[in-house]
């Protein structure tokens, strides 16, 4: 159960304190003093910070003191629990609520598993449904602003869009995907805070369509190409709204200049409307609309055109296809319009034509092919000669049975049966055929007499007598069979209920015998269920109890190595502060005494010029007025001239060089004392940056509070509703199934 914490939560480990100074750093000093590069040493003595690396890390030493303890406590949670609110679903539950240790039962883990799990699933359903709300609050917003966008733009004539101040122009890169990234570089800082770049604004979808269907609109009464100008017209210095608002014509006019296309059904290709042939439901292109129906014609199982179940018109059929395809068509429709059993086809292998039902006799059973070949229309083969007759005709055999058994006789002309009723032999057919009806020869061509034909007249009576009495003897039987039957089924119909109240006795002994069972077994079975659940919950109290004292512990851990923490930077930071003030001052005094010494030694250097010069000119002076009349004091006037102008020079550089060494003194003091306004300022930002980290490990801290006691409540509802499913689902829970398997395997075994 140790490693169950980096499933659930990441939390600082106790043995990592808190390193305040790069808290600091990173949080707060980056942010408000601009260049990250920077150190505050570097920023008093005036490094160029392009000579550091990027990924040096700064250091700031500065002495500040350590941050108060907490009012309230060791976890300190108690007054920001009270202002939690909703806050503590954005933390993670503590990794202390996953750890069971010496607890084995399945059904405890299953509900320390299952309990966060169905916290987190209630505040995951609670987010989206907020967000559904929040999506219907804003549809009407969102449906009357795209109408008031509908109504009022086209009376626009075009927007006025103002020459943007260069200086407040942010450069910005349209990437492949039309948006607009800010450059971090081009926007000012003031070294006060953090900047952000506030990038143009993205064009919404809905308002890309409200637009489309204003330009089309446009496009209908004035011209699309006019319109879409007059609406975006900018000038030079365009942002990104102008290239947006360009381009969203560019696509309005594409749009409507492009042809619609129709997507055929069957090979999934484009096509104008005007190549395709639309059905009810879907669209064909013409050379599958013809493969649907060669198929069809060819196939019976493909039988009729279809398109998602719905049969293709026909007079949709007969337009669109060729006149040869139109032909096999309308013959197929006429030939599978009939049922297979009443289709007529010529019997020949090399023909094999459907023939039509007007191309059959019924009278004569023949039908006859578009190939002029004869079948027969109850056998199906060829046509049977004149004085054949169908060996398939079963009326003709049941009529030629009879007239065997009633002694008729057929003509010897037109093979038609004929009755004797009275009087001789001597017969005339209706085909005016007279023959013998004894011996069926032609009359007068015989020696028959009348005798014979009553013998003839009484060996049919007899037969007849014979069938007859076959006849009666059979339904006599037939009915015997009847009558034994139904006093069998009677026998069996008594027999049957006499089991059946046996049966239901015995079932009504069983039943009862199993209900005063089961009411024994559910009595136990309950008790059973109190004692387990019993020890259940008293397990589960004790990991409640384990899991809480964890929570505490691990909080009061955390405070005191935040506390520790925060004391250990407090004085590190404090010695670096007490180091960096010793080196200002110490690069101060050098840097006093560098100037110092330089402007020594620039003075006697210009001593030296200025003796040197004089000696210079004195020279000259001499050999000039050294044959003049009155020559030395014209030489003394002249030399004292030129050392008042080089005292009048004297004095002016002395007074910058006393200016020069108190304004470097001054830019030498000015160091130390933004060092020091800057470690004022370092002190108060890491007060804050300590109490803010300490607020929000309290606010953790009061969250995970929160989670443990709702999963606590949790695991305890959710014990109690197993007992409760327990008791009332009878036997099948988990403990009674875990249970009837494990007598199984010992049966078995």
């Amino acid at each position: 159960m140790s490693t169950a914490a980096d499933t659930f939560v990441e939390m600082r480990t106790p043995n990592a304190p808190t390193d305040w100074a790069a808290v600091f750093w990173q949080n707060e000093c980056a942010a408000f003093y601009g260049n990250p590069s920077v150190t505050p040493g570097d920023f008093a003595l005036g490094v160029d910070s392009s000579a550091k690396g990027k990924g040096k890390e700064r250091q700031a030493d500065l002495d500040v003191p350590a941050p108060p303890p907490p009012e309230d406590g060791v976890t300190g949670t108690t007054g920001v629990d009270e202002d939690m609110g909703e806050d503590w679903k954005e933390y993670n539950p503590p990794a202390a609520l996953t750890s069971a240790p010496n607890v084995t039962d399945d059904v405890l883990l299953g509900i320390l598993r299952a309990s966060i799990e169905n916290i987190k699933s209630g505040i995951e359903e609670e987010k989206q449904l907020q967000a559904r709300e929040a999506e219907r609050e804003m549809e009407p917003e969102e449906e009357s602003r795209e109408d008031d966008a509908a109504e009022n733009v086209p009376a626009i004539e075009g927007p006025v869009i103002p020459e943007p101040n260069p200086t407040d122009v942010i450069p910005v890169k349209v990437t492949r995907d039309n948006e607009a990234e800010s450059s971090p570089s081009a926007i000012p800082g003031n070294g006060e805070g953090s900047s952000t770049s506030a990038g143009p604004p993205k064009t919404h979808r809905k308002s890309r369509r409200i637009m489309e269907r204003i330009l089309s609109r446009f496009g209908d009464k004035e011209g699309s190409s006019s319109s879409s100008k007059g609406l975006f017209k900018v000038g030079s210095n365009a942002s990104k709204s102008s290239i947006d608002a360009s381009s969203s014509s560019d696509r309005t006019k594409a749009a409507k200049t492009q042809p619609l296309l129709v997507e055929c059904v069957s090979c999934l290709d484009e096509f104008p409307p005007k190549q395709t042939i639309e059905l009810p439901c879907h669209n064909y292109c013409i050379s599958c609309f013809l493969r649907l129906v060669k198929s069809a014609s060819e196939h019976e199982q493909h039988w009729p055109p279809k398109c998602c179940l719905n049969e293709v018109p026909q007079r949709v059929v007969m337009r669109h296809v060729p006149r040869d395809l139109g032909r096999a068509y309308t013959a197929r429709l006429a030939e599978w319009a009939l049922p297979v059993g009443e289709r007529l086809y010529c019997h020949r292998g090399d023909c094999g034509l459907w023939i039509p039902p007007y191309h059959a006799d019924p009278a004569r059973r023949t039908a006859r092919c578009a190939a002029g070949h004869r079948i027969c229309t109850l056998c199906r083969g060829a046509q049977h000669a004149a004085d054949d007759e169908c060996p398939e005709d079963r009326d003709l055999a049941l009529t030629h049975n009879l007239a065997e058994d009633e002694g008729w006789q057929h003509c010897g002309r037109c093979n038609a049966l004929v009755e004797h009723s009275e009087a001789c032999q001597h017969m005339t057919c209706r085909c005016g055929h007279q023959f013998c009806y004894v011996c069926g020869l032609r009359w007068l061509s015989c020696g028959c007499t009348v005798a014979q034909l009553m013998e003839r007249k009484d060996a049919a009576a007899q037969r007849r007598q014979a069938r007859e009495q076959r006849e009666q003897q059979a339904d006599a039987e037939l009915r015997d069979a009847l009558r034994q039957i139904d006093e069998f089924e009677r026998e069996e119909a008594r027999k049957a209920e006499l089991l059946r109240a046996e049966a239901a006795r015995l079932e009504e002994d069983r039943a009862q015998r199993q209900l005063e069972e089961r009411v024994k077994q559910e009595s136990l079975r309950r008790h059973e269920a109190d004692v387990k659940f019993a020890a259940l919950r008293t397990a589960l109290d004790a990991v409640h109890d384990l899991q809480e004292v964890m929570v505490r512990f691990q909080h009061d851990k955390e405070c005191e190595l935040d506390a520790r923490g925060a004391e250990e930077a407090a004085a590190e930071l404090a010695g670096r502060n007490r180091a960096e003030l010793a080196a200002v001052a110490e690069a101060g005094r050098k840097k006093k005494a560098a100037k110092e010494k330089g402007l020594a030694a620039e003075h006697a250097a210009r001593a030296r010029e200025e003796k040197a010069a004089e000696d210079a000119y004195k020279e000259q002076l001499d050999r000039y007025f050294a044959t003049k009349p009155d020559g030395e004091q014209r030489a003394a006037q002249l030399m004292r001239e030129f050392r008042r102008r080089m005292d009048v020079g004297w004095l002016a550089w002395s007074k910058w060089r006393d200016d020069a060494a108190a304004r470097h003194k001054h830019e030498v003091d000015m160091d130390v004392t933004i060092r020091k306004e800057l470690m004022a300022e370092f002190e108060l930002r890491h007060a804050e940056c300590v109490l803010e980290a300490r607020t929000a490990m309290k606010r953790r801290q009061a969250a995970e509070v929160r989670w443990t006691t709702l999963v606590i409540a949790e695991r305890i509802r959710m014990l109690a509703e197993m007992k409760t499913m327990e008791l009332e689902d009878g036997g099948e829970t988990f403990y009674s199934m875990s249970e009837g398997e494990g007598e199984e395997e010992e049966g078995s075994s």
